[in-house]
């Protein structure tokens, strides 16, 4: 079978996750330090002062700023300053970071985050209710997110309790506050002063975190060095983290092997398991909602054939799924039989997986009135091209005969939200809360073509809007079944992301929650 392109691995491996979560009405105050991803008996040891942990990371580093000011990758190599309101968990529930517990009113149109007291800007200064209120309306004002166009109002009660009002609820809010770079904390001070492209890291990058940003160079690194003033007393353990940007696989390998990196992020699963096999430690993102790859044929035209169920099911059955799997993810990579990772919350018990079957695959296009099988279109992004050519193949064997209409990404999302007639589209994405609806809901960029059944979009509504976690999850769960139940698209493969690591490097709890989180504060280096 066809290895899958580096290209495609890129591709799969740097889209940011968005994860659904909301929280419980009132949220009890917890440590904000959480357990290690990867439990080991180094987790034992006590930890070491000192060193420079250095990081290979294959996206750009163009920009340096305020998180609303750079791209949503600002996550990772913003980490080491930056610090957020409220984190989530791998199970969708938000935890606390400088947000020490938050209410929720019964009507969910209010939230009251209480802040950590005592926590320190870089540049001395006061992290308190006025400067979230500031950094907040700096973010809705940028244009760079349209998360806070819900917020009717900000009400400062005390200097470190702050209320903010909604026109109505939405779990999202909270998603944004908890993985988007828009619920980082920068200093209002900082973020006043006048700057430039070459100077805005030293005058706009200033937060809380255990790390100050020192220096960069575009698409080169990003340098980070240990802020004594930090918050939790005792940490950092690092002296400094630098974040190089290596776009090279072949590059990135040698410098982890060499011992010039200590970690490697963005590895595909070939060379994640070749490391792995020569002593490197492996992590992978552990947050629901996981980057999966489906089809999605155009049920919502009426002439086409898929607008017929048994069609679109005969899809399911008839495409190797463990295969595929195989094949592009070097047995990292797992089977989809529904829309969610069987690890996840989301995941509906119950559902019989729709498993390889030609010959039932065959019947059910018989049954649709197409016994000769019928001529159609696989739309993918130049990049996806080894998985269609494997689809395709799969397709013809029982009597669906597709060509390939490989597409520049203009092209490609010109037909998503335009519609593509009597074909497919190959699609990756996250399957939480927020990235159905941002795909597959009301939204301008969602697939115009995509089957919505009667009640899909009340039911996503319904979810978006429940504060209580458990009932929030049962509605997700819903929401996947309902995919199920319509084979509204089909579920191919799921992916992470994985981060490799040398033996000397401790407690950093890389994709703990999400794939891009890791915990500065607590990592350390051996000697």
């Amino acid at each position: 079978m066809k290895k899958i392109s580096v290209s495609l691995l890129f591709l799969v491996l740097c889209i940011i996750t968005l994860v659904g979560c909301s929280t419980p009405v009132q949220t009890p105050q917890a440590t904000p330090t959480q357990p290690a991803a990867k439990t080991s008996a180094t987790s034992e040891i006590k930890p070491q002062y000192g060193g420079t942990l250095k990081v290979i990371y294959r996206n750009q580093i163009d920009r340096v700023g305020a998180p609303y000011e750079v791209s949503s990758y600002y996550s990772f190599f913003g980490l080491p300053a930056m610090e957020r309101l409220i984190r989530h968990d791998k199970d969708l529930r938000p935890i606390p970071e400088l947000a020490e517990s938050w209410d929720i009113t019964p009507d969910g149109k209010s939230i009251t985050f209480h802040l950590r007291k005592g926590v320190k800007f870089h540049d001395g200064t006061d992290f308190n209710a006025e400067a979230v209120k500031f950094d907040l309306e700096q973010v809705a004002k940028s244009g760079a997110t349209t998360i806070l166009k819900n917020i009717s109002s900000y009400e400062v009660t005390d200097p470190y309790t702050i209320k903010i009002n909604f026109k109505q609820y939405d779990s999202n809010f909270l998603v944004a506050m908890a993985e988007q770079p828009y619920g980082m904390m920068a200093s209002p001070t900082a973020l006043k002063k006048t700057t430039t492209p070459e100077t805005i890291g030293k005058d706009h990058m200033v937060g809380t975190g255990p790390f100050k940003f020192v220096s960069w160079q575009r698409n080169g690194y990003v340098r980070f060095e240990k802020f004594d003033g930090y918050w939790q007393k005792g940490k950092p353990y690092l002296d400094a983290i630098q974040i190089d940007q290596i776009a090279d696989v072949t590059t990135g390998i040698l410098a982890i092997r060499s011992g010039d990196a200590d970690a490697f992020n963005f590895v595909g699963p070939a060379d994640a398991k070749s490391l792995e096999e020569q002593g490197f430690e492996l992590y992978h993102s552990n947050s629901i909602g996981r980057l999966m790859s489906v089809l999605i044929p155009d049920g919502a035209n009426a002439d086409s054939p898929f607008a017929n169920k048994s069609v679109r099911q005969a899809l399911e059955f008839g495409i190797d799924r463990k295969a595929v799997t195989q094949a592009f993810g070097y047995g990292y990579y797992w089977a989809s039989d529904q829309c969610a990772h069987p690890i996840d919350a989301s995941y509906t018990q119950g559902l019989p997986p729709r498993n390889f079957d030609p010959a039932k695959a065959k019947q059910l296009l018989a049954s649709a009135g197409y016994p000769n099988g019928f001529n159609t279109k696989i739309n993918m992004q130049t990049v996806q091209n080894d998985l269609a050519v494997m689809t395709a193949s799969f397709l013809k064997d029982i009597g669906i005969n597709a060509t390939l209409d490989l597409a520049d990404q203009t092209r490609f999302t010109s037909l998503k939200t335009g519609g593509w007639k009597n074909s497919i589209m190959i699609g990756t994405h996250i399957f939480s809360l927020s990235g159905i609806d941002s795909n597959f809901g009301r939204g301008v960029q969602t697939y115009h073509d995509v089957l919505r059944p009667a009640g899909w979009l009340d039911k996503l509504d319904a979810a978006s809007v429940e504060i209580n976690d458990n009932k929030r999850i049962a509605a997700l769960q819903g929401v996947v079944k309902m995919i199920w139940d319509d084979s509204m698209m089909v579920p191919l493969y799921g992916v992470d992301n994985y981060l490799v690591q040398n033996k000397k490097v401790h407690n950093f709890n890389w994709c703990d929650g999400y794939s891009m989180y890791y915990n500065a504060a607590d990592g350390w280096l051996s000697k």
